[in-house]
């Protein structure tokens, strides 16, 4: 059976859609996705970078070393659309304002969040649970590692966020 050729026309519509598709903007739905897609091959992890931010008097999150407005900064740098850019813009916030908790008290033993939330967590019913065993993280976390009630609901609620994409 012979080959057929695309015509010309069809073959730069063919070209213009794959290049388009592949420059389409991140969707925002999974904000750690979007951030090792869109700034990962530069800065390798979110809360190594959100490590480097901090709250000024005026409340605007800024890069300890440079200064600069994150927001502003984000605006012009290649985070992409608005929506992935404010999605990525909470992720530093959130993790400024953590003060490296999960990195300080959790990551000798589970690594990084993102990891372990993506490998051995679940929603089910609307609750976060062990992926393999089914059991209530929230309950799970109360007197794990010595964690007292207030922090155990603390790393529910981050790991939930992260479970969510948010």
């Amino acid at each position: 059976m012979p080959r057929r050729r695309l015509r010309p026309c069809r073959l730069a519509a063919a070209v213009v859609t794959i290049v388009l598709a592949a420059a389409a903007p991140v969707k925002a739905d999974d904000v750690h996705d979007a951030f090792e897609t869109r700034c990962g091959a530069c800065h390798a992890h979110a809360g190594d970078l959100a490590g480097k931010m901090k709250f000024d008097p005026a409340g605007r999150l800024i890069g300890v070393e440079s200064g600069r407005d994150i927001r502003r900064f984000l605006d012009r740098h290649h985070a992409g659309d608005a929506a992935t850019t404010d999605a990525i813009y909470a992720l530093f916030a959130r993790q400024a304002t953590s003060g490296g908790e999960f990195r300080n008290r959790c990551t000798i033993c589970h690594g990084r969040a993102r990891e372990l939330v993506k490998h051995r967590l679940a929603i089910s019913q609307g609750l976060l649970v062990g992926r393999y065993t089914g059991r209530d993280v929230g309950d799970f976390l109360v007197g794990h590692a010595n964690l007292a009630p207030p922090e155990a609901n603390y790393f529910r609620e981050v790991l939930q966020l992260i479970i969510e994409g948010r």
